[in-house]
């Protein structure tokens, strides 16, 4: 499995993974639940609202390891009622 660093907000339904590490240059959506990070080689990260109807698309939409479904439902798991937000790196 390819490592991802993810940043999931479950209140606000949405995760944010990061392809790679580079500044960004411009943001592009993608519809309106979806926008894709570039800098000046290609795409750095993808944020996705309203998640759990869009993660499924999106990983075949970017060719994403599909073992992320399975990375979602255990970072759920891990957040406290507390928490808002948890980063994975």
């Amino acid at each position: 499995m390819t490592p991802y660093k993810i940043t999931y907000d479950a209140e606000a339904q949405a995760l944010y993974l990061y392809l790679r590490d580079a500044k960004v240059e411009r943001t592009e959506p993608r519809g309106e639940v979806i926008f894709v990070d570039f800098d000046t080689v290609g795409a750095v990260g993808i944020e996705i609202l309203d998640v759990d109807a869009h993660l499924s698309r999106i990983i075949h939409e970017f060719g994403l390891d599909p073992h992320l479904l399975t990375v979602l439902e255990k970072i759920r798991q891990l957040i406290p009622k507390a928490t808002k937000e948890l980063v994975l790196a």
